[in-house]
């Protein structure tokens, strides 16, 4: 396995990922659980649209998984932060909420949404007064 990361980030390091490799080729059986290498390791190289691309494939192989509807929410929780510290809140809401779709049994998830719509209602009151007060 290790030679696999290093392989794979040695391919990220000099750009040679230009192009989509279909997941199937890198879903392995180990003791009856699937194990998504590539999505995992762009995740760890913070490459998150390749993961989020390779993390929808395994989905659409088995809609039932689990482990990769995790990951998917994980994702989605990384792109809404992200969204959010960018100031850019209305998409942090969109994103989290996927996020939630995916996984509901997580808090911080709700937390984060919660955080977003509140910093939207400031943004909207905030802007009322600047209106109100140039009147």
């Amino acid at each position: 396995m290790s030679q696999f990361l290093l392989t794979l980030h040695i391919m990220m390091s000099v750009s040679m990922y230009p192009f989509k490799i279909p997941i199937d080729k890198y879903v392995r059986t180990y003791r009856g659980t699937n194990v998504i290498y590539v999505a995992d390791c762009f995740f760890r190289l913070n490459e998150l649209h390749f993961a989020l691309s390779d993390y929808q494939q395994a989905l659409e192989m088995d809609n039932s998984d689990w482990s990769v509807r995790c990951r998917l929410s994980i994702v989605y929780n990384e792109f809404g932060i992200l969204e959010y510290y960018d100031r850019h809140y209305l998409e942090a809401i969109d994103h989290l909420t996927t996020c939630i779709g995916y996984n509901p049994r997580i808090g911080a998830y709700y937390l984060s949404r919660a955080r977003a719509r509140y910093m939207i209602e400031v943004c909207y009151a905030l802007l009322s007064r600047v209106v109100w007060q140039n009147l």
